[in-house]
């Protein structure tokens, strides 16, 4: 359950019940909007409520032509409210890259972890041979958990651990998926070339070198976000 969607709800629905004022809500919202500039936007929750958050923050702002500043209008703030309350649907697009500088504010993870695991990929990569201690090290990051999938570096590790997990890497033999299942795919579009493109564009993501486009569904009043591209030119 995303509980900022349901804050940012009851704060629309707050509005439009009169129970609290238009400069209540844009306070409120223009709050919230400079807590995710400044590092919250890596929480899903919040992230998922990014492009809905930045009109409401200058609803109750007045028009300054030199400045450029033109609030939201009475009716884009109501559409918004229709949205997240599950009255109509919407999604959209966006591009994201995880700042170093608040990478170890929401992670457990150092970027150090990462780093090395890079390292150790391209070694493989390269049919280089790793050392017993690079090999356990390897062995350490695959067997750690993670409880929840609660900020985009959670959802980016999660798929790194998942794909080395699920690859030969951990006999350091061969890189390759060990899919399940495959229907109608070609063997020679399975081999080594994707696996370490996949493996090593995730890796930059974590590692701010690259940016992840994302997609956000919102649907019944429920936030979804889904990764739609891992590397991003």
């Amino acid at each position: 359950m995303n509980h900022f969607l349901e804050v940012f709800r009851n704060q629309m629905n707050s509005y439009f019940e009169k129970r609290i004022t238009k400069i209540e809500l844009g306070e409120w919202a223009n709050k919230e909007y400079y807590h995710i500039l400044t590092g919250d936007y890596l929480i899903i929750d919040k992230l998922v409520c990014y492009s809905y958050l930045k009109k409401v923050a200058n609803f109750h702002t007045e028009i300054d032509d030199m400045a450029d500043i033109y609030p939201s209008s009475e009716q884009e703030i109501y559409d918004i409210k229709q949205i997240i309350n599950g009255v109509e649907s919407d999604n959209f697009f966006g591009i994201v890259v995880i700042m170093d500088k608040f990478f170890e504010q929401y992670s457990s993870r150092k970027i150090k972890d990462f780093l090395m695991i890079k390292e150790i990929v391209l070694k493989v990569k390269n049919n280089l041979e790793l050392s017993e201690s690079e090999k356990n090290k390897v062995k350490k990051f695959v067997n750690s958990k993670i409880a929840k999938e609660e900020t985009l570096i959670d959802l980016v590790e999660f798929n790194i651990i998942s794909l080395l997990r699920r690859s030969k890497i951990i006999d350091f033999f061969d890189i390759e998926p060990n899919n399940d299942f495959k229907l109608y795919v070609d063997n020679r579009k399975t081999k080594n070339p994707f696996f370490y493109s996949e493996l090593i564009g995730m890796l930059d993501i974590i590692l701010g070198k690259s940016a992840l486009q994302i997609g956000v569904r919102f649907q019944n009043g429920k936030s979804e976000l889904f990764t739609v591209s891992y590397n991003w030119d």
